[in-house]
């Protein structure tokens, strides 16, 4: 393996282009910046352990390492998201965001060609860009190997022929955080050209969501236990803090919907696992009468565009959703497109609150279609 000291390290954000990094073979780190944090994924307990490198004086955590035939292609794979459906690296940080992997061909068998939204790869694309080195060595003489680099390394992206025992656990949770999102969406087709119309917006096929909710309701009422409630408008799952379930009414982090709490019981000695069937049967009948009566329920245009704007700062680009503060809102049309201008408040990635604003562009059915900064 060489030596450190020839590898070059190449900044996304300082350098404009690929030009300087050589389209020959080679091998690369793609490590931490100095000053940043890694993704805390909601889903892995575990937080992963960083092999500390140094380079001209600074301290980085390696992330991910490789060898390949082209070093100018991988860091565009691997930071542009050129061929994001082939990285590796590209899906495993995508899933540690929390971004869904839907099935962008139906007859690929293995998931090979499985792939995020547009929206989610915009998120990925500046979470790397903004945390993350490119460190380089150009090697025709192929005396850098990419197993060298696992051993040497243990980088916690680098799923396979990696032994180590330091960081198994987080590499099998984020294994397996992988195969479910890809398993969602099996059979799903899915293309840039073909994105779902509502892909961000919250307005949904009621039909469908009286059905799910019925199987959520199926689900809770066999596993009585479970401590998370369903909201009757637009079905997220919310899980229920302790000290909340005493209260009569609940209110959905998602739509602002206000609903009855099925945790809350008025016979106070009577604990959950002993709710009767009857009781079951009330709880179901009033959520189908809720659900059929959000189905007739007139909804404004402001208040589903205002809805998937919420929807895409909190599960696609907030770093702490639940920072998220309104300020104002301001809409205006022109031809066929609504411009939506949202000025917020919300954390950083240092934790501190800062303002900005965003203008987000509807078409007139309500279907998010850009966004611009």
């Amino acid at each position: 393996m060489k030596d450190l000291d020839k590898f070059v390290l190449y900044d996304p954000v300082e350098t404009n282009g690929t030009s300087s990094i050589p389209d020959r073979k080679g091998c690369y780190l793609i490590v931490l910046r100095s000053n940043a944090t890694f993704i805390e994924c909601k889903k892995i307990a575990i937080a992963p352990k960083l092999t500390s490198i140094d380079v001209s004086g600074t301290s980085f955590g390696v992330v991910y390492v490789g060898e390949t035939k082209n070093l100018r292609d991988e860091y565009e794979n691997n930071f542009l998201g050129k061929v994001g459906n082939n990285s590796s690296f590209w899906k495993s940080i995508g899933c540690l965001m929390g971004y869904t992997l839907y099935q962008g061909d139906t007859s690929s068998a293995t998931g090979a060609f499985s792939k995020f939204s547009v929206a989610a790869e915009k998120g990925i694309k500046k979470w790397i860009t903004g945390n993350l080195l490119f460190l380089y060595c150009a090697d025709e003489g192929g005396q850098c190997a990419e197993q060298e680099l696992i051993n040497a390394y243990n980088p916690p992206l680098n799923l396979l022929n990696n032994s180590n025992k330091v960081n198994s656990q987080y590499r099998k949770k984020l294994s397996e955080l992988r195969n479910i999102s890809a398993s969602k969406t099996k059979g799903v087709q899915r293309s840039r050209r073909n994105e779902p119309k509502n892909d961000m917006s919250l307005s949904v096929n009621v039909q469908k969501e009286i059905a799910d909710m019925q199987k959520r309701i199926q689900e809770r009422m066999q596993n009585p236990k479970r401590q998370n409630v369903f909201c009757p408008r637009c079905g997220a799952s919310l899980v229920v803090p302790d000290g909340l379930k005493n209260e009569k009414k609940l209110s959905c982090s998602i739509c602002g919907a206000s609903f009855s709490n099925p945790l809350y019981d008025s016979n106070k000695g009577e604990t959950k696992d002993k709710i009767t069937l009857k009781k079951g049967i009330i709880f179901i009948t009033a959520v189908i009468l809720i659900c059929i009566w959000f189905a007739n329920m007139e909804i404004s245009p402001d208040t589903n565009r205002h809805g998937a704007v919420r929807y895409y700062l909190k599960y696609h680009y907030l770093k702490d959703p639940d920072s998220y503060q309104s300020i104002d809102w301001n809409t205006t049309q022109s031809g066929d497109k609504i411009y939506v201008r949202h000025k917020y408040r919300a954390k950083n990635s240092f934790g501190g609150y800062v303002v900005e604003e965003k203008t987000f562009i509807f078409d007139t059915e309500g279907n998010l279609k850009e966004i611009v900064d």
